[in-house]
């Protein structure tokens, strides 16, 4: 590195290394040094690696990877993503199916074979093994790195349980109290439900017109609260933060006596929020049965799983966000950090006056000051610059 430095992306950093670090990647304004540290650290000893840096990024962006996707697919084929989705769907099926998929993306587009396969699982909305052509247009267009939509992520984050609450209340089976209704539904029918949670009608057009890809597409309530996960994917963090901030009172108060740097796998990382009482049993069966199943139905080549029941945590959704590196693995200092970056929601009502005023504070306060910086960051990881 320039400036005589020589950091790996996981050693604990100073606020002066750090900003050495930064201006490498033309970091160069001391506040925003200064400004991702805060939002980032969670030790006592003032310090930060690289690698909860891009977990910090991660979850206060659109999704690192469907953009980089959605990046070298509009570069190599100009902008037309219709043709994109022809060129990988080799066998004129009509779906990309996963093995086409992670072959062309890893040919063609220079993604390794676990990148792409990641790619492949954010993508596969309803989890069937399958992208449809509305699913890759869908989830490349919600990863647009977009500043004037980066408000509208910040007051979904902050009103996202309150969101479900609404949706569950208007649409939720009498049985089981989860949402469980596989109609298609034009954009009328979530105005009344949202606007209830201080969301502005136009806001709520934003985010459907994003997530329906077309104006004339209806959604089924759960491909509209999958949608609102790819727009903002830190929402896949909010139950945990929640159950964080009742065990502990403070983010930073829980995980105090376990390993922050050990890589783990899915699994691992699991069984480490379950011994933190940070997910419960039903959720981490549902990963286990879930790992049976994919394997079962790889081999039958038949789709028998879907995705995880609403309201539960997706511990595969909070694995993939902070798994920056795509080596998949993590650690919990990158969970941490993910969480400390992208503020809590609002534990009271607010009215829709209080929270565009939150929203527009914390977009002063929070991340306009480092945005220019946190985009160039991510730029230069994308483009594969080595801290070693």
């Amino acid at each position: 590195m320039e400036d005589g430095t020589d950091f790996a992306l996981n050693r604990r950093l100073s606020l002066e290394e750090l900003a050495m670090a930064l201006r490498v990647v033309n970091i160069h304004d001391p506040s925003e040094h200064r400004a991702v540290l805060a939002s980032v650290c969670s030790d006592a000893d003032g310090r930060v690696s690289l690698e909860e840096v891009m977990a910090a990024v991660a979850a206060v962006s659109p999704d690192l990877m469907l953009e980089d996707l959605r990046h070298r697919l509009l570069v190599k084929f100009k902008g037309n993503l219709t043709k994109a989705f022809d060129e990988i769907d080799t066998d004129n099926s009509g779906v990309l199916e996963r093995e086409e998929f992670v072959r062309k993306a890893h040919i063609s587009l220079g993604f390794t074979k676990a990148e792409a396969t990641k790619a492949f699982r954010l993508l596969d909305a309803d989890c069937d093994n399958e992208i449809t052509r509305m699913e890759l247009t869908t989830g490349l267009a919600i990863a647009e790195p977009e500043l004037l939509l980066e408000d509208l992520r910040l007051k979904i984050r902050g009103c996202f349980r309150s969101l479900i609450d609404a949706l569950n209340r208007r649409y939720s089976d009498p049985l089981t109290g989860l949402i469980d209704n596989p109609s298609k539904m034009p954009l009328e029918k979530f105005l009344d439900p949202l606007m209830q949670v201080d969301l502005k009608e136009s806001e709520i057009r934003i985010i459907y017109g994003l997530i329906a890809a077309n104006k004339d597409s209806e959604l089924t309530v759960v491909e509209f609260v999958e949608g609102l996960q790819h727009f903002a994917p830190a929402c896949a963090l909010e139950d945990i933060r929640a159950r964080c901030i009742q065990a502990a009172g403070h983010v930073s108060d829980v995980l105090v006596d376990m390993d922050k740097t050990k890589e783990m796998s899915l699994h691992q990382f699991a069984e480490a929020l379950l011994a933190a009482d940070l997910v419960d049993e039903e959720e981490v069966s549902w990963l286990r049965q879930r790992k049976k199943l994919r394997k079962e139905e790889c081999a039958s080549k038949e789709r028998t799983i879907g995705g995880p029941k609403p309201g539960f945590v997706n511990i595969q959704e909070v694995f993939d966000l902070i798994d920056v590196l795509n080596a998949g693995s993590v650690t919990l200092g990158r969970f941490m950090a993910a969480l400390q970056s992208c503020g809590a929601g609002s534990r009271v009502r607010l009215t829709s006056k209080e929270r565009d005023a939150q929203v527009a504070k914390a977009m002063r306060d929070h991340l306009w000051p480092k945005h220019k910086g946190l985009n160039e960051f991510k730029t230069q990881v994308r483009l594969g610059l080595s801290y070693e």
